[in-house]
């Protein structure tokens, strides 16, 4: 499941499925998708697998702060 919806989603983000898209669109449906797969398996998993999801969301969250943030100010120097 997991190598599926990596492989499917890149090649859905990057080519705009295969042009069917316009670009600003491309990565609504993979969006969608990742997050309702998410939301399927924290609905369905134990306590303990629930909190290791939230986790994993609140450190990538802070890892994609902290990279736009760095990014911002080293564009400014």
């Amino acid at each position: 499941m997991y190598i599926g919806t990596i492989a499917l989603g890149l090649w859905f983000s990057a080519t705009s499925c295969n042009g069917l898209l316009a670009d600003e669109y491309a990565e609504w449906p993979v969006n969608i998708w990742c997050w309702g797969l998410f939301a399927w398996y924290y609905r369905s998993g134990e306590r303990k697998q629930r909190i290791e999801m939230l986790t994993v969301v609140a450190l990538v969250i802070k890892a994609l702060l902290t990279t736009c943030l760095n990014s911002e100010f080293s564009d400014k120097n």
